[in-house]
């Protein structure tokens, strides 16, 4: 019962107590429900009279932790396995109380096939220990037969002797029998079998003081295992390395295993050479530290990726030093490559390595020349630029034009980029009239520069940096910054490449500046809108619909046949506004309008009135029941057909949605559609929830969610959203933030708590009333409440 569960969240404590009394019969089901445990336990644990299952229900929190307690301590199979099967896992503290509790380890309910014994085996790999604990006797030999040759000498005598422990001599004759791996243990074993006490035989002889830490052997098991990629975070014990030299010995550990043990911070180095000579890239994804000629080997000079991330990583960690890589590694270029600028140190290390270029533009255009090349340091490198050997650049080597749209730097370029991001501003502003267009641009979009060195750039390209920075998705301010220069090449990049307003593109294909004059629109925009990919972006285009400009005319009618007369008559009404009769039979000679619509349109050229004659035939069109009549048209989606309508110039007429969405003349694509736009206005949402409720669509998680998403409000839903069974749990109770494991369940939202209080009060009998009612009651949550409380008295 989830609204039984909805009230108890919802009422005081006093009412939560009277409602327990009237609905006790259902609280079993209700707590089995929700704590994924056998209903026998349940109805075991709650007979006893003192857990708090209204609490629970109403609050998790430390109340769930404290049923699985109780559940765990029934000793119960089945309720054993329930726990183990739970999501996320089950803790240490729940499986030894498991273990204490378990009064009968011979009941086959233990042992049936997928059940709690089959399935603990699964955990034993990662604690062998701890499973060698449990008082089933075939698990433990199970686990010895499997575990012994993964594990140290003194671990795998620990197994031995619970295998004596629970067992029998025969068991241990049979592990005897099975290939343990170790040298002499089989015999031991064996031995162990017809001594008067065997485990304690095979104790006396177990290694003293050797992995007795039982962090530590998980941490050795999980090595060998190597059951993918290890848990980089994870806290890591001490282990005793002279052991682990010693168990790599007896049976060496993997490539896939030996790139685990370099996650440990004091792991020997003869460790990690071993470890990077059998597994380079794995060794170095996982290596807590690496000794410093990792930057010569060859093979990872290979995985730029891989060396990349090493670098940075030895460098933010510090057992790779800057000074010894700037003076000690080379080439240049690939160490160059590698460094995270994004570091302080770094960038002050490498301005003090580099300032012997000073700002000499010469010296900078020679180092980016060299750098790909150069087989030594990076200090040798300045040396010889700043010494004036050799041939000198005085121009951009291989310059390039800008992207459009903008391009990420690459190889030399993002490395040259990071050089100049760590020097001080008077380099790039001296560098600015020798870079080429690419450069400009990448550090215009990808550096974020001063104002300084952005002026810089813009002084000495114009508008040529201008148009490079507008390629991109930016910023705002940095759009507005822009179009604040009205630049043609710049508005043309803007309109093709950032994320401009709907109102951006109308301005612009109108002619008008930032500065409110008005003029024809530029060649320059008018190329990029005949390209405009009219798949994706077909609003774009029609923007333009009311400019009147004849360029802007002139593409639109050239590349879309407007799909309504409305869309047609707006956009000759413009062009006759602004251009005159003229304009308007310049266009018509484009031979793209349909008969019908040119007929009309030289009947009223020919007029006095000619203009107000198109203007009436317009409003015609845009009638409210005119636009729902093909919003309702079988052909195609939903979402395009309200796309075009709208991108031809149509508002909404939202009164007229709202009393068709009223009287079911709306099918759930057109509902839909109409939800999704963002100027969604309170009414029709209203409509919408009305509309959903009728016919269905209330009880979709995803379409309530949407709801909400275009501006809803929980309060809307639950004061306006008829048959309150179908939504209440979810909207009052936002699931999304609740965690059952960590901390309560999610408070209810105070709009729910609101009503409650405001209809039902501290009335048990209205609560009671409310919740007979509440599985089949029609109306909105307020008619309920009120029904109910009126109901009561």
């Amino acid at each position: 019962m989830h609204e039984l569960v909805t009230a108890l969240r919802l009422a005081g404590p006093d009412v939560r107590a009277a409602l327990v009394e009237r609905f006790r019969t259902q609280m079993t089901t209700t707590v089995t429900e929700y704590a994924k445990l056998p209903e026998q336990a349940i109805a075991k644990i709650l007979a006893d009279g003192d857990f708090d299952a209204a609490g629970y229900l109403a609050e998790g929190g430390p109340l769930e932790d404290d049923l699985m307690l109780r559940a765990a301590r029934l000793g119960d199979p089945r309720v054993a396995l329930a726990l183990l099967d739970r999501r996320g896992g089950i803790p240490e503290d729940l499986l030894r109380e498991i273990r204490t509790h378990i009064t009968d380890p011979e009941d086959p309910a233990w042992h049936v096939e997928r059940g709690f014994v089959h399935r603990l085996r699964a955990h034993a790999a990662a604690d062998p220990l701890a499973a060698a604990a449990w008082p089933f006797p075939k698990l433990v030999f199970d686990v010895a037969s499997d575990l012994c040759k993964e594990l140290p000498y003194a671990v795998a005598i620990d197994l031995c002797v619970a295998v004596a422990d629970r067992g029998d001599r025969e068991m241990l004759r049979r592990l005897a029998l099975r290939d343990l791996v170790h040298t002499g243990l089989n015999d031991l074993v064996m031995a162990a079998a017809d001594a008067p006490s065997p485990s304690a035989y095979l104790a006396d002889l177990r290694p003293p003081e050797e992995w007795i830490d039982a962090a530590a052997v998980r941490a050795i098991a999980a090595v060998r295992r190597h059951d993918g990629k290890p848990s980089l975070d994870a806290e890591l014990p001490p282990l005793d390395w002279d052991l682990v030299r010693r168990e790599h010995e007896r049976r060496p550990f993997d490539r896939d295993s030996l790139p685990s043990l370099t996650r440990w911070p004091d792991c020997p180095d003869d460790l990690v050479e071993a470890a990077l000579s059998a597994n380079l890239v794995s060794t170095v994804e996982y290596a807590a530290r690496l000794p410093f000629d990792i930057v010569d080997n060859s093979k990872l000079a290979d995985w730029n990726y891989h060396f990349r991330d090493v670098v940075r990583r030895g460098v933010t960690a510090g057992w790779l030093p800057l000074d010894r890589l700037l003076t000690e590694a080379a080439p240049a270029g690939r160490i160059a490559g590698a460094l995270p600028y994004d570091a302080e140190e770094v960038g002050t290390a490498l301005a003090k390595a580099l300032a012997p270029l000073g700002n000499d533009p010469v010296n900078w255009l020679t180092l980016y020349s060299r750098l790909p090349r150069f087989e030594g340091t990076i200090a040798a490198l300045v040396d010889e630029v700043a010494s004036g050997a050799g041939k000198r650049a005085t121009k951009f080597p291989r310059p390039l034009p800008a992207a459009m749209p903008a391009t990420p730097p690459e190889n030399t370029r993002e490395t040259f980029l990071g050089i100049l991001r760590a020097m001080p501003d008077e380099v790039t502003v001296a560098l600015a009239p020798y870079l080429d267009a690419r450069s400009v641009q990448h550090i215009l979009v990808y550096r974020e520069p001063s104002d300084t060195v952005r002026d810089a750039l813009v002084a000495a390209h114009g508008s040529v940096a201008l148009a490079g920075y507008a390629a991109h998705a930016l910023e705002r301010d940095r759009v507005e910054w822009l179009m604040a220069h009205d630049d043609p090449a710049t508005d043309a990049s803007l309109f093709a490449h950032a994320p401009l307003t709907d109102a951006d593109r109308v301005r612009m294909l109108a002619g008008i500046r930032t500065d409110g004059s008005r003029g024809p629109v530029p060649q320059e925009l008018l190329d990029v809108l005949g390209e405009v990919n009219l798949g994706h972006y077909r609003d774009r285009v029609t923007a333009g619909l009311t400019s009147g400009d004849l360029g802007v005319a002139r593409v639109i009618a050239g590349r879309l046949r407007l799909a309504t007369e409305g869309g047609r008559m707006r956009l000759l009404v413009a062009v006759w506004e602004r251009n005159g009769p003229e304009g308007v039979r310049e266009i018509l000679d484009m031979d793209r309008f349909p008969a019908s619509t040119v007929k009309a349109v030289e009947a009223a050229l020919a007029q006095p009135d000619g203009i107000d004659r198109l203007r009436a035939r317009m409003a015609a069109d845009d009638a409210p029941e005119e636009f729902l009549k093909r919003l309702r048209k079988k052909s195609g989606y939903a979402y395009e057909r309200l796309r075009k309508l709208i991108g031809e110039g149509r508002d909404v007429p939202w009164d007229a949605a709202v009393a068709a969405a009223d009287a079911d003349t709306l099918d759930r694509d057109v509902v839909d559609a109409l939800v999704d736009r963002r100027e969604l206005p309170t009414e029709f949402a209203y409509a919408a929830l009305r509309w959903g409720a009728r016919n269905g669509e209330l009880r979709s998680a995803d379409w309530r969610e949407h709801l909400l998403l275009r501006g809803l409000t929980p309060e809307d839903l639950l004061r306006h959203a008829p048959q309150p069974a179908r939504y209440l749990n979810v909207v009052a109770f936002d699931r999304r933030y609740q965690n059952r494991r960590r901390g309560r369940w999610a408070e209810p939202c105070e709009a729910a708590q609101a009503l409650v209080d405001e209809h039902l009060g501290t009335n048990p009998d209205a609560w009671t009333v409310a919740l007979h009612l509440f599985p089949d009651f029609t109306g909105t949550l307020p008619e309920l409440l009120a029904t109910a409380r009126a109901a009561a008295g």
